[in-house]
């Protein structure tokens, strides 16, 4: 799992660390954002926060790490499934958000879909479609060839939050606890497949960055809680 800290965990650059799940150490990878660690584990990608016009290639365990400049300034980035291009939301100078295609051996990053931007953008199973919520917050699919946009069946409000192995679409909603639906986009037909929330409920605000595992097995998030304390004053005058 690839996460980053601010303050006293990270500093005021931030700092991205790798948490291995089956021994549970933490590893300290670089300074920066965490964006996306590759299909493989080996290499994860840091944004520079002094800089969103450049990112880097980190490795896990030893090996060069590699700056990229791709013409834009970086937002966030998904791995596609060969392990060598990144999915970018970013923009050129002056420009408003786009999708972008970033080969992680460099060079300039190329417009996926100009005319389109996808929040909680997540790439499928076979790396030919994209899924996310579009600027009115519809769940849609993007064709990776030929930038062609389908609606889904989604259910009003969802967000989208991954895919299953069978290349279902995972759709969540803004309530505690998640309620998380599969969608079918051969048939249409929508069902809730699990609910998610932290053990202890209370003070939870609202429960952010769902992901899944590419099994479908396991998933990782972050939540706000607000806690209050309730004081008794006795002998007041």
């Amino acid at each position: 799992m690839l996460f980053d800290e601010g303050g006293q965990g990270g500093g005021p650059n931030y700092t991205v660390y790798l948490r291995r799940l089956a021994d549970n150490a933490t590893v300290r990878l670089a300074e920066g954002h965490a964006l996306a660690l590759s299909p493989d584990g080996r290499f994860a990608v840091v944004l520079n926060v002094k800089d969103r016009r450049r990112i880097s290639v980190v490795p896990v365990d030893e090996g060069p790490r590699r700056e990229i400049s791709g013409g834009i300034e970086y937002h966030w980035a998904r791995f596609f499934p060969d392990g060598q291009h990144l999915l970018v939301g970013g923009n050129r100078p002056g420009a408003s958000l786009g999708l972008y295609l970033q080969p992680i051996s460099g060079g300039k990053a190329q417009p996926l879909a100009p005319q389109t931007y996808l929040r909680s953008a997540v790439i499928s199973p076979d790396g030919k479609s994209i899924a996310g919520n579009d600027p009115q917050g519809n769940v849609v699919v993007l064709d990776v060839a030929g930038g062609v946009q389908h609606p889904t069946s989604a259910p009003l409000n969802a967000i989208v939050a991954g895919w299953t192995p069978d290349s279902a679409l995972l759709v969540r909603d803004l309530g505690i606890p998640v309620h998380v639906h599969r969608v079918d986009l051969t048939t249409g037909r929508s069902t809730q497949w699990r609910e998610i929330a932290p053990i202890r409920e209370v003070g939870v605000q609202s429960l952010n960055r769902l992901f899944f595992a590419r099994d479908g097995k396991a998933s990782v998030y972050s939540f706000n809680r607000v806690l209050g304390k309730l004081y008794l004053a006795q002998g007041l005058k």
